[in-house]
């Protein structure tokens, strides 16, 4: 069995019980865990100063990958077109990644 987990946090961030048991999750089954994407105010923030997650897919472990969306590909709630189609482009990435991953 395959699982997606759309996630509040950063897989590099503060460790939480949600990525224990996605590792756990992982030696059985397939898990693809997708970190949200950036908020623009924070991403213009912390922009050029190191403290960023990096963006793209890495495989954790033969079971789980960690995806986190491209900082271009940001939020901002201000602008709800550009919002929109910024989160069906995300989506779009998520979708190609689980036929990729045969997720």
């Amino acid at each position: 069995m395959n699982f997606v987990s759309f996630s509040v946090d950063y897989w590099d961030g503060p460790r939480a019980n949600r990525q224990n048991f996605l590792e756990e999750l992982g030696r059985q089954s397939r898990v693809m865990y997708v970190s949200p994407p950036f908020y623009i105010v924070k991403l213009l923030q912390q922009l050029g100063k190191g403290t960023l997650p990096a963006s793209g897919v890495r495989q954790l472990s033969p079971g789980l990958i960690d995806y986190t969306p491209s900082k271009w590909l940001f939020t901002n709630h201000r602008v709800r077109p550009l919002n929109d189609a910024f989160k069906a482009l995300r989506l779009r990435r998520v979708r190609k990644l689980l036929r990729r991953y045969d997720l």
